[in-house]
């Protein structure tokens, strides 16, 4: 599945990321088309791209860079758990756990300690995937 994400307002607070996401599913079709000509975006009648233009304005949309991101969604007691494996263009791979919550604390704490039981070490990302992957572009500190 391809996803066009809208994010607004991150902000990094002890290993999590708060944020407004507003996300619609892309078909193989308009995938290509956006990859070849980013402008067709605001052609179609998408609500990241609506948000995007009532937040911002019309601006002058470019690809600079892809990651691929294959995210599998878990259900565990009560969280929805989403794993990322992201590969960037320079052939590396990073892996990240997810989860949506309103009470984040918890949340990490309920994954921290799932993770500690079963032998697996985590440090807690300060960055987002945009930002790795401009960095690993050479484009960001």
């Amino acid at each position: 599945k391809n996803f066009l994400t809208f994010k607004n307002g991150t902000q990094v607070e002890d290993g999590y990321f708060r944020s407004t996401e507003i996300e619609v599913e892309l078909d193989a079709r308009q995938l290509d088309e956006a990859l070849a000509s980013p402008e067709v975006l605001f052609d179609w009648n998408i609500e990241p791209i609506q948000e995007l233009e009532r937040q911002i304005g019309r601006v002058k949309l470019e690809l600079i860079g892809k990651l691929e991101n294959e995210r599998t969604r878990l259900r565990v007691d009560d969280h929805l758990v989403e794993l990322d494996h992201m590969r960037f263009p320079d052939s590396s791979e990073e892996y990240e756990i997810e989860l949506e919550s309103e009470q984040p604390e918890e949340a990490r704490e309920w994954c921290l300690t799932r993770l500690s039981k079963l032998g697996v070490e985590v440090s807690p990302s300060t960055r987002t995937k945009f930002h790795r992957l401009l960095r690993k572009m050479g484009k960001a500190d």
